[in-house]
Parts: C-alpha cells; structure tokens; sequence
C-alpha cells in the first residue's frame, strides 16, 4: 500500500507512466489466464475421474457376469 502512495505521489513521464501501466495490465492478463487454466484443468480432471468410475463400475459388472474368465492359473 505505502508503494502505491509512494507511486502516486511521484511524477513520472508519460512514456515511464504507459510502460508501468503495461506492466500492470499483463499482470492482471496473466492472472486471469492461469485462473482460466486452471478452471480448465479442474473441468478436466472431473471429467476424467467421472469416466474413470464408470470404466471401474462396468469392469466391475463385467467381473460379475463372468467371473471364471478373469482368472489366472
């Protein structure tokens, strides 16, 4: 906080002003990309356990229908 006042109380020129308020705006840019992959991700990685549960579910099933094929002598 005591960095912005200190930013605020300084004069910059104009050129210096856009290249800090570049700075700032891809910052802000970047954030919001890693926020968005990592939403992605998340969306994702559900999906892939949600799918994971049903390939367990129908082997599982599948086992139960005929269990003397999975047996190993």
């Amino acid at each position: 906080m005591t960095a912005l006042i200190q930013q605020s109380s300084v004069r910059f020129d104009s050129k210096t002003r856009r290249k800090l308020q570049d700075q700032r705006r891809m910052k802000f840019r970047r954030a919001i990309e890693a926020r968005a992959e990592e939403q992605r991700l998340a969306v994702e990685l559900d999906e892939l356990l949600f799918l994971n549960q049903l390939l367990d579910e129908r082997q599982a099933q599948r086992r139960q229908q005929a269990p003397g094929q999975y047996l190993t002598h």
